[in-house]
């Protein structure tokens, strides 16, 4: 396999493990990917004097990717914008318990009146 070859198909295997950690909202190893995805590619680039835009097996692996690649995007925004709603709904439920306490604190002084007048 040449080398082309070999980073067009490793790009594509950490593309489908994206795809994988994403359904399993591991977003941890995600970024992991991502950033030795992104590596691959800056080597693809660095190459791109070799690259054959011509091969057919070539052009039919780099649709794959960027198909693949636009459902993960689309798949990761959906995941962080629901996110965003539960860290906004948590941010509420917060501030809402934070009403119902005393805003004196949780002290309570008990005291006794003397009434020192005489009826």
């Amino acid at each position: 396999m040449d080398d082309q070859k070999k980073l067009y198909t490793d790009i594509l295997e950490l593309t489908k493990q994206q795809a994988k950690y994403i359904a399993e909202e591991n977003l941890e190893r995600v970024d992991r990917l991502i950033e030795k995805r992104e590596a691959l590619i800056i080597k693809l680039i660095e190459n791109k004097h070799k690259i054959d835009k011509n091969n057919v097996e070539y052009n039919s692996i780099r649709e794959e990717i960027i198909q693949l690649h636009n459902k993960n995007v689309e798949a990761y925004a959906k995941l962080r914008d629901q996110t965003k709603k539960e860290l906004k709904k948590m941010r509420n439920k917060q501030h809402l318990n934070n009403a119902y306490q005393n805003a004196y604190g949780n002290t309570y002084e008990e005291g006794i009146f003397f009434d020192k007048r005489n009826h």
